[in-house]
C-alpha cells in the first residue's frame, strides 16, 4: 500500500517537473522568437511581438479593462469597443499624430501624448459638430473654435470641455456676445447684439442678464441700472429718444416701471423686458 502511494507521488512528481520545463523551455523560445509581457507606468499591459525591444504586435489590456489589438507595423490599434486608431507611437503608446474613430461616429484627428488626446487637433462629432483648437488630457482646453451643426460658433477659451474665460459666440440666429463665460454659460460681463438690434453691456450670470447693465433698444429708448432674470428690476434710468424726449428714474420689477399708489404723473411702461 505505501509502495502506492509513493509510485503515485513520484509520478506526480516528475510530471510537475516535466510541466515546468516545458514551461520554461516555452518561454525560452517565445522570448527567442521575440514575444513579450509588458506593463507600462500608466498600467497598460501589453502582450505580443517585439523586435529588438520594440513593440511589433500584439494584445493591450488598459487599466480601465478595455482591450485591444495593436499592429504597429499598420500602425493601428483595433478596440474591442469598436473605436480604432491610426497614426503614430511610442512603444504601445498612442504618440505624435493620429486619428481616433469612435464607435460612436465622432472623429478625433491630431495629436497625443503618451496615449492621451493632447495638443492641437481637430474633432468632429457624429452630429456634425466641430471643434479645432486645444486639448489638455482628452478635454478640450485653451483656444479654440467650436461650430455647431446649425451654424452657431464659439470662439475662445475653454477649461474641461466647457466655454471658459474670454469668448464670442455667433447664434445661428444673429445674436452675437462678446464677452466672459464660466462653466459652459456667460458669467461675467459682456455685451450682447440681438438678431432685432436691440443690444445689452452688462453683468450676466449662467447665461441670464443679471445685475447692472445697459439695454439699447433698436429705437433709440435705452435702460440704465439693475437687472433680474433678464428684466429690468431695481433701480434704473429709462430714457425715451426725441420726439418724446423723455425719461423716468426709479424702481423697476419684473422688467416694467414700478410705482407706488402715492406717487403721480410717472410715465407709463412699454413694458419692455
Amino acid at each position: 500500500m505505501r509502495r502506492s502511494v509513493k509510485l503515485k507521488l513520484n509520478i506526480w512528481l516528475v510530471v510537475i517537473a516535466a510541466a515546468l520545463v516545458l514551461l520554461a523551455v516555452a518561454g525560452i523560445v517565445l522570448k527567442a522568437l521575440g514575444f513579450r509581457y509588458i506593463i507600462a507606468d500608466n498600467g497598460t499591459k501589453f502582450y505580443g511581438k517585439t523586435s529588438d525591444g520594440i513593440v511589433v504586435s500584439g494584445n493591450l489590456v488598459y487599466p480601465d479593462g478595455t482591450k485591444a489589438k495593436i499592429d504597429r507595423t499598420a500602425g493601428t490599434i483595433t478596440y474591442e469597443n469598436g473605436d480604432s486608431y491610426y497614426g503614430e507611437f511610442s512603444g504601445f503608446y498612442r504618440h505624435g499624430n493620429g486619428t481616433y474613430t469612435f464607435a460612436g461616429g465622432d472623429v478625433y484627428e491630431g495629436e497625443f501624448v503618451n496615449d492621451v488626446i493632447e495638443g492641437k487637433g481637430y474633432l468632429k462629432t457624429a452630429f456634425g459638430d466641430t471643434y479645432d483648437g486645444s486639448f489638455v488630457n482628452g478635454k478640450k482646453e485653451g483656444e479654440g473654435v467650436f461650430a455647431w451643426s446649425d451654424g452657431s460658433v464659439y470662439t475662445g477659451s475653454f477649461v474641461g470641455n466647457k466655454k471658459h474665460g474670454n469668448g464670442t459666440y455667433k447664434g445661428a440666429d444673429g445674436t452675437v456676445y462678446v464677452g466672459e463665460f464660466a462653466d459652459d454659460f456667460k458669467n461675467g460681463t459682456g455685451s450682447v447684439t440681438y438678431p432685432n438690434g436691440d443690444k445689452y453691456t452688462g453683468e450676466f450670470v449662467n447665461d441670464v442678464r443679471e445685475g447692472t447693465g445697459t439695454y439699447v433698444y433698436a429705437n433709440g429708448e435705452t435702460y440704465v441700472g439693475q437687472f433680474k432674470n433678464n428684466k429690468k428690476d431695481g433701480t434704473g434710468v429709462y430714457t425715451w429718444p426725441a420726439p418724446a424726449a423723455r425719461k423716468y428714474e426709479g424702481t423697476f420689477r419684473e422688467g416694467v416701471i414700478y410705482v407706488e399708489s402715492s406717487e403721480k404723473d410717472a410715465p407709463e411702461s412699454e413694458n419692455k423686458q
